[in-house]
Protein backbone atom coordinates (compact mmCIF):
# COMPACT_ATOMS: atom_id res chain seq x y z
CA UNK A 1 0.00 0.00 0.00
CA UNK A 2 1.17 3.44 -0.53
CA UNK A 3 -0.24 5.44 2.26
CA UNK A 4 1.21 3.92 5.11
CA UNK A 5 0.18 4.89 9.34
CA UNK A 6 2.17 6.71 11.14
CA UNK A 7 3.90 5.41 14.41
CA UNK A 8 2.45 7.87 16.55
CA UNK A 9 -1.79 6.79 14.58
CA UNK A 10 -0.40 3.42 15.53
CA UNK A 11 0.25 3.78 19.42
CA UNK A 12 -2.88 6.26 19.86
CA UNK A 13 -4.72 3.14 18.45
CA UNK A 14 -2.78 0.97 20.70
CA UNK A 15 -3.91 3.18 24.03
CA UNK A 16 -7.76 3.24 22.63
CA UNK A 17 -7.25 7.31 21.91
CA UNK A 18 -8.79 7.21 18.85
CA UNK A 19 -12.37 7.54 17.16
CA UNK A 20 -14.15 4.36 15.77
CA UNK A 21 -14.00 5.48 12.47
CA UNK A 22 -10.91 6.66 12.48
CA UNK A 23 -10.04 3.05 14.48
CA UNK A 24 -11.54 1.03 12.31
CA UNK A 25 -10.00 2.33 9.24
CA UNK A 26 -6.24 1.74 11.28
CA UNK A 27 -7.20 -1.68 11.48
CA UNK A 28 -8.56 -2.47 7.96
CA UNK A 29 -4.68 -1.47 6.86
CA UNK A 30 -2.97 -3.43 9.80
CA UNK A 31 -4.69 -6.60 7.99
CA UNK A 32 -2.99 -6.02 4.60
CA UNK A 33 0.17 -4.21 5.78
CA UNK A 34 2.92 -6.32 6.79
CA UNK A 35 5.54 -3.47 7.44
CA UNK A 36 2.66 -1.81 9.27
CA UNK A 37 1.69 -5.10 11.74
CA UNK A 38 5.23 -5.15 12.34
CA UNK A 39 5.61 -1.52 13.75
CA UNK A 40 2.34 -2.49 15.62
CA UNK A 41 4.15 -5.28 17.24
CA UNK A 42 7.00 -3.84 18.16
CA UNK A 43 4.86 -1.19 19.96
CA UNK A 44 2.57 -3.36 21.81
CA UNK A 45 5.63 -4.92 23.46
CA UNK A 46 7.32 -2.01 24.62
CA UNK A 47 4.10 -1.17 26.29
CA UNK A 48 3.51 -4.49 27.89
CA UNK A 49 7.13 -4.22 29.00
CA UNK A 50 6.07 -0.65 31.12
CA UNK A 51 2.70 -2.41 32.45
CA UNK A 52 4.19 -5.75 33.26
CA UNK A 53 6.94 -4.21 35.42
CA UNK A 54 6.61 -4.33 38.93
CA UNK A 55 5.41 -1.22 40.86
CA UNK A 56 8.46 0.16 43.61
CA UNK A 57 7.21 1.13 47.11
CA UNK A 58 9.68 3.34 48.70
CA UNK A 59 11.09 2.46 51.92
CA UNK A 60 8.68 2.95 54.99
CA UNK A 61 11.58 5.03 56.94
CA UNK A 62 11.47 7.52 53.90
CA UNK A 63 9.06 9.79 54.44
CA UNK A 64 10.45 10.55 58.47
CA UNK A 65 13.58 10.96 57.03
CA UNK A 66 11.48 13.83 54.04
CA UNK A 67 9.31 15.27 57.26
CA UNK A 68 12.04 15.34 59.45
CA UNK A 69 14.01 17.61 56.90
CA UNK A 70 11.26 19.84 55.95
CA UNK A 71 10.53 20.76 59.54
CA UNK A 72 14.42 22.21 60.10
CA UNK A 73 14.40 24.08 56.16
CA UNK A 74 13.81 27.71 56.57
CA UNK A 75 11.08 28.87 54.45
CA UNK A 76 12.36 30.47 50.77
CA UNK A 77 12.91 33.91 50.48
CA UNK A 78 10.59 35.06 48.15
CA UNK A 79 12.05 37.57 45.05
CA UNK A 80 15.27 38.50 43.57
CA UNK A 81 16.67 40.81 46.29
CA UNK A 82 15.51 38.48 49.43
CA UNK A 83 17.86 35.74 47.54
CA UNK A 84 20.80 37.64 47.84
CA UNK A 85 20.39 38.84 51.04
CA UNK A 86 19.99 35.40 52.62
CA UNK A 87 23.77 34.70 52.22
CA UNK A 88 24.73 37.45 54.57
CA UNK A 89 22.47 36.70 57.26
CA UNK A 90 24.06 33.52 57.82
CA UNK A 91 27.45 35.09 57.65
CA UNK A 92 27.40 38.46 60.18
CA UNK A 93 31.22 39.21 59.70
CA UNK A 94 30.17 40.16 55.96
CA UNK A 95 28.10 42.65 57.02
CA UNK A 96 30.31 44.75 58.37
CA UNK A 97 32.75 44.60 55.66
CA UNK A 98 29.87 45.48 52.85
CA UNK A 99 28.91 48.47 54.99
CA UNK A 100 32.56 49.22 55.84
CA UNK A 101 33.29 49.00 51.51
CA UNK A 102 30.13 50.72 50.44
CA UNK A 103 30.44 53.69 52.99
CA UNK A 104 33.90 54.25 51.00
CA UNK A 105 32.70 53.64 47.91
CA UNK A 106 29.84 56.62 48.56
CA UNK A 107 32.85 58.82 49.48
CA UNK A 108 34.88 58.31 47.04
CA UNK A 109 31.90 59.17 44.32
CA UNK A 110 31.05 62.12 46.49
CA UNK A 111 34.45 63.60 46.04
CA UNK A 112 34.89 62.73 42.84
CA UNK A 113 31.51 64.34 41.98
CA UNK A 114 32.93 67.37 43.76
CA UNK A 115 36.45 67.78 42.01
CA UNK A 116 34.45 67.54 39.24
CA UNK A 117 32.19 70.83 40.09
CA UNK A 118 35.66 72.31 41.28
CA UNK A 119 37.09 72.28 38.01
CA UNK A 120 34.37 73.02 35.96
CA UNK A 121 33.80 76.34 38.38
CA UNK A 122 37.40 76.98 37.75
CA UNK A 123 37.30 76.02 33.81
CA UNK A 124 34.39 79.18 34.28
CA UNK A 125 36.69 81.44 36.00
CA UNK A 126 39.46 81.40 33.50
CA UNK A 127 36.88 82.09 31.02
CA UNK A 128 35.57 85.58 32.67
CA UNK A 129 39.24 86.44 32.85
CA UNK A 130 39.97 85.73 29.69
CA UNK A 131 37.55 87.81 28.55
CA UNK A 132 38.07 90.62 30.54
CA UNK A 133 41.69 90.98 29.81
CA UNK A 134 40.98 90.94 26.26
CA UNK A 135 38.71 94.03 27.15
CA UNK A 136 41.17 95.58 29.48
CA UNK A 137 43.04 96.98 26.85
CA UNK A 138 40.41 99.43 25.28
CA UNK A 139 40.03 102.63 27.33
CA UNK A 140 36.59 103.18 28.52
CA UNK A 141 36.45 107.05 27.28
CA UNK A 142 37.96 106.34 23.78
CA UNK A 143 35.31 103.50 22.58
CA UNK A 144 32.23 104.65 21.67
CA UNK A 145 29.80 101.40 20.04
CA UNK A 146 27.58 104.58 18.92
CA UNK A 147 29.96 106.58 17.17
CA UNK A 148 29.26 107.60 13.52
CA UNK A 149 31.32 107.76 10.67
CA UNK A 150 33.31 110.60 9.75
CA UNK A 151 30.94 111.50 6.63
CA UNK A 152 28.12 111.85 8.80
CA UNK A 153 26.75 115.22 10.99
CA UNK A 154 27.66 114.32 14.59
CA UNK A 155 25.13 116.29 15.80
CA UNK A 156 22.22 114.13 15.01
CA UNK A 157 23.32 111.44 16.82
CA UNK A 158 22.90 111.82 20.71
CA UNK A 159 25.20 109.07 21.99
CA UNK A 160 28.37 110.41 19.85
CA UNK A 161 30.87 112.59 21.82
CA UNK A 162 29.65 116.11 21.22
CA UNK A 163 33.28 117.90 21.60
CA UNK A 164 36.48 117.68 20.18
CA UNK A 165 39.87 117.16 21.27
CA UNK A 166 40.73 121.05 20.93
CA UNK A 167 37.66 121.83 22.93
CA UNK A 168 35.12 122.85 20.54
CA UNK A 169 32.23 121.96 18.46
CA UNK A 170 33.20 118.56 17.23
CA UNK A 171 33.24 118.32 13.14
CA UNK A 172 32.79 115.38 11.04
CA UNK A 173 36.53 114.75 10.87
CA UNK A 174 37.40 114.42 14.45
CA UNK A 175 35.98 110.90 15.41
CA UNK A 176 37.75 109.01 17.69
CA UNK A 177 38.35 106.20 15.42
CA UNK A 178 38.02 102.71 16.53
Amino acid sequence: MKNHVSEDQISAWLDRQLDSDVSLRIEKHLECCPSCDRIRAELAAASNLFREMEALAPPAHLWTRISAGLQQMEPEPVGWFAGLVVPFRQRSWLRAEILAFATVVIACGFGVFRWSAMQTERQQLAAIDRAYHSLLPQNAESFNPFATSPWFNTESNPFANGTSETGGKSSPGSQVKR
